[in-house]
């Protein structure tokens, strides 16, 4: 399996989802995602496409996780990533402002990974959205 860096959104509890649905969009998170993956293959699934833009470059198939080629980057919304974690040299995280209802979580604890990077913004549909970029 290969190398991935991984992305994904979670509220302040580090809920990923609420009855297998997303929490959040928002669109400026989306555009500052884009941003972050020039020269470098985003993979996404069908599920996540009506978040990105249509002149947005991306590959989307059913799994992302176990088929993008390393050093891609991988958008994942309310999976578990803990079965991938050996494959995961990069981490963002995006957090909402918010504490949503949630019923799949992060699943993994983040002790074991470093801090590297941490931005704030203000989101199109939230007042803070926090990046926070971790590495193994």
């Amino acid at each position: 399996m290969p190398i991935l860096r991984v992305v994904t959104c979670v509220d302040q509890n580090g809920g990923l989802a609420f009855n297998e649905r997303r929490q959040s969009r928002d669109s400026l998170l989306i555009n500052d995602l884009l941003s972050m993956c020039k020269g470098s293959r985003l993979y996404i699934s069908s599920y996540s496409t009506l978040l990105f833009p249509e002149n947005a470059v991306f590959h989307v198939v059913e799994d992302p996780l176990s088929v993008a080629e390393p050093g891609s980057i991988c958008f994942v919304e309310g999976r578990l990533l803990s079965p991938y974690l050996e494959n995961i040299e990069e981490l963002t995280l995006y957090y909402w402002d918010k504490v949503y209802p949630a019923d799949i979580f992060l699943d993994f604890d983040l002790s074991q990974w470093t801090l590297t990077e941490e931005t704030e913004f203000v989101g199109s549909s939230h007042d803070k959205i926090i990046r926070k970029e971790y590495r193994k």
